[in-house]
């Protein structure tokens, strides 16, 4: 996504040929090398990317720096059972967040 198209920091979805090699900082990997392809020619579904400022505000309204680092303190790597309770809590967190009306609209 060339800066003329977008704000690249207030971009938070945009359809995938819009993006390229250039965008890994705001589409990902796997987005911007989608992107990349789709605009080579290549047979790529049509689709959308949720950029990482979109992640990002996601993360900021919901407030999870900080209930996540309660929960990844408890974290042992070297116990299966306390990354699996881990991963559960993680997991409440996420489904248990609301979307930014930003990103929805």
């Amino acid at each position: 996504m060339s800066s003329n198209q977008f704000d690249q920091h207030r971009v938070l979805v945009a359809p995938l040929f819009h993006f390229g090699r250039d965008d890994l900082m705001l589409a990902g990997g796997k987005g911007a090398n989608l992107g990349e392809l789709s605009r080579a020619g290549f047979d790529v579904p049509p689709g959308f990317i949720i950029t990482t400022v979109a992640y990002d505000l996601l993360l900021q309204e919901n407030d999870f720096q900080p209930r996540l680092a309660g929960v990844f303190a408890s974290l042992n790597l070297d116990d299966p059972d306390s990354v699996k309770k881990v991963s559960q809590q993680v997991d409440r967190v996420l489904q248990g967040s609301s979307i930014p009306s930003q990103i929805l609209d």
